[in-house]
């Protein structure tokens, strides 16, 4: 199992310095007041994963606002130890003050892809603007499953959305200009057509998986009172993949889709079809109901019951459990739903970072929980 053994932060949003060391392997609770920084603390952890962490935001807005990035010493840094299979492997992410771009690097080596850090850890996360991702766009949703599936079974995946989503950008600028030569888009659309295959093909393998973890874990009868969702990723690449298409014939006739449509593409812009425009629908597996359908506390529960299915799948097959970060989760459940997820965590192990206003919701977590105090940028145990 993969954790955190230490942390250290420099001019990251709220905290000019931060260093936590001997952080314990499983409970691990930020409590105080709303705005003293206990969220910005989950955001520099989940800066150890690929992407934009749990607030999604650019690199150059992670700065303290009180130091300029005017040098690497001032720029914002992340700094961990991380305690797994691989022993105790130092990494870091932090801002280039010359290019605004955010640097990786792994045992003190620069790293050219965000990715190698996959390697040695997986993170997921759960905030309260999450509360709505069954009844919200379907952007959210396909990257909230884009991130599972990248973050610890396929690490190629986020580059294959990259790569397509920058040769639909270049293809909706031909278009719109109205310049290019038809062989031009031809070879364009074909290099779109098996990367979009790709994707919907890891995205159809996950799905699959994860039902099957989400049916296993159900039957185990420990989730109690979190329910567990069948996943189904809707699309018109996926739907070509179910019916039991070659990869190359659904290639070619995504090719002829993107070449129907460019006309209309011209003015819309983007593509017609395509893993861009993928939804990923969520069923409450034991009412057999549209996520979308259920109450809000149901919708919460199931929401929560995706993510430990996720987590012990990820246990079993990658004999690896992710770090969750898991921001006012308390403050979502009633009492006994809460001690239930408390028990369910400690059974399943890992580290879990949690956050809350109150020390007292956090009662029942296990002797050996370590409680940490924030207060406007300062933390005390």
């Amino acid at each position: 199992m993969s954790y955190l053994r230490s942390l250290r932060l420099n001019n990251f949003r709220n905290y000019e310095t931060l260093d936590l060391d001997g952080l314990c392997d499983q409970f691990i609770v930020l409590t105080g007041p709303n705005g003293s920084g206990k969220t910005n603390v989950l955001e520099a952890v989940s800066m150890l994963s690929p992407g934009r962490g749990i607030r999604k935001a650019s690199p150059v807005e992670l700065q303290n606002v009180h130091h300029d990035a005017l040098s690497p010493s001032d720029a914002w840094g992340v700094g961990a130890t991380i305690q797994g299979e691989y022993g105790h492997v130092p990494i870091s992410v932090s801002l280039d003050s010359s290019t605004g771009r955010r640097l990786t690097r792994i045992k003190g080596e620069d790293s050219k892809s965000q990715s190698v850090l996959n390697e040695y850890l997986a993170i997921l996360w759960l905030t309260p603007q999450m509360d709505q991702l069954f009844i919200g766009g379907s952007s959210d949703r396909r990257r909230f499953f884009d991130r599972m599936i990248y973050t610890a079974f396929d690490g190629a995946h986020a580059g294959r959305i990259t790569r397509y989503e920058n040769a639909l950008r270049q293809r909706s600028k031909i278009l719109q200009d109205g310049e290019g030569e038809p062989a031009w888009l031809d070879g364009l659309e074909r290099d779109m057509a098996d990367t979009a295959v790709a994707i919907a093909a890891s995205r159809l393998d996950f799905v699959y998986r994860l039902n099957a973890a989400s049916q296993k874990f159900s039957q185990s009868g420990i989730l109690k009172s979190f329910p567990m969702g069948t996943i189904n990723a809707i699309g018109f690449v996926e739907q070509l993949l179910q019916q039991r298409l070659s990869a190359t014939q659904v290639e070619e006739r995504f090719m002829v889709s993107l070449a129907r449509s460019r006309k209309e593409d011209s003015f819309r812009g983007g593509a017609k079809e395509g893993p861009h425009k993928t939804d990923f629908g969520v069923q409450h597996l034991a009412k057999n109901m549209p996520a979308d359908q259920c109450s809000t506390g149901e919708q919460k529960a199931l929401l929560v019951g995706v993510i430990l299915a996720y987590a012990q799948m990820v246990r079993e097959e990658k004999q690896m459990m992710p770090i969750l970060l898991l921001d006012e989760i308390a403050a979502h459940f009633d009492a006994k739903r809460r001690d239930e997820l408390y028990e369910l965590l400690d059974a399943m192990g890992g580290q879990v970072w949690m956050t809350g206003t109150e020390k007292q919701i956090f009662g029942n977590l296990p002797k050996n929980t370590q409680f940490l105090s924030v207060d406007n940028g300062k933390i005390t145990a």
